[in-house]
């Protein structure tokens, strides 16, 4: 009985401690609103058999500038695909998004990712067509000239008769005040 006291305890100190930073915790329905519409009109740019994943990092930004968005959106060649899951033993690479970012900007909860695809019956799940990944950060303090953030994805694509080796596509963000 002590034991889930003191474990109520820890947890309630926990949420109280996130009191007071509402704007780091909870996204704005005006930044998820801007968000939506930021992912519709984003263009990806062709892609070709050297390299059949295409993508596009936007940011967008809340009114008050004290959260944003980052969206990628990519691309894949039709008959082309990267591994969104990949069971252990199985010789594919799964995708992996790439961020760092100063420490003044926080992220908040994790990326958001399209839905994917199941490939074959080994338990492999996969992007295919067009997809998209979205998170959302807020700042600590005021914007400054050094706040920056990198991302972007880390795949390997696939067709049917070939896979290419792993690739690294990132963007540096570098914000202005």
């Amino acid at each position: 009985m002590e034991r889930k006291i003191r474990y109520s305890l820890i947890i309630a100190c926990l949420i109280m401690s996130q009191i007071g930073k509402g704007q780091h915790m909870v996204v704005g329905e005006q930044l998820k609103k801007k968000t939506t519409e930021l992912e519709k009109r984003m263009n990806v740019l062709a892609s070709d058999a050297l390299d059949p994943l295409a993508l596009n990092i936007e940011t967008v930004w809340s009114d008050d500038r004290t959260q944003f968005a980052v969206v990628i959106k990519a691309m894949v060649l039709p008959t082309w695909h990267i591994y969104a899951r990949v069971p252990r033993g199985q010789p594919f690479i799964e995708t992996k998004i790439l961020s760092s970012s100063s420490k003044n900007i926080v992220p908040i909860g994790n990326w958001e990712r399209s839905s994917a695809y199941p490939y074959g019956n080994e338990g492999i799940f996969v992007y295919e067509d067009e997809f998209v990944f979205k998170r959302y950060y807020s700042l600590k303090d005021k914007l400054t000239a050094n706040d920056s953030l990198k991302c972007g994805l880390y795949y390997q694509a696939c067709n049917p008769y070939q896979c290419l080796p792993p690739k690294e596509k990132q963007k540096s963000i570098v914000f202005k005040k």
